[in-house]
């Protein structure tokens, strides 16, 4: 049977935040092509949150095993991606967010892990 897949995203301006440049949603029943193969994005942070499943993820020579309520860090420019470019059965949410203009955040944020638990963000992702 192939995989159930739900994808949604909101781009500005339907963020209504103009530092958020992407917010998604991701969940389905199976493994599934989303091209998650090795990829950068230039200019954003990255920040995923695992509400359901398990995923295998990797930025630079750095693998780590998500389990439900983790969060993954992707710096801007990092080369990242999924271990099989497929991503597994999992409810998966993600936004794309700008630089921070503040340098004590940036510095915050650089010196944050790539992956780390956060079950507490649950309800933050509500729709």
């Amino acid at each position: 049977m192939a995989a159930r897949l739900d994808r949604r995203m909101l781009e500005p301006p339907a963020t209504r935040i103009p530092e958020l440049r992407l917010l998604g949603h991701t969940c389905q029943s199976g493994a599934a092509e989303l091209g998650l193969e090795r990829h950068r994005h230039r200019d954003v942070w990255e920040l995923c949150w695992l509400a359901r499943g398990a995923a295998d993820w990797w930025t630079g020579g750095e693998v780590h095993e998500l389990a439900a309520g983790w969060c993954y860090l992707t710096r801007p420019g990092d080369e990242h991606g999924s271990l099989s470019g497929f991503l597994e059965a999992c409810d998966l949410h993600w936004l794309q967010l700008a630089p921070p203009a503040d340098p004590a955040l940036a510095a915050a944020l650089a010196r944050a892990p790539h992956a780390f638990p956060a079950p507490a963000l649950g309800p933050l992702w509500q729709d």
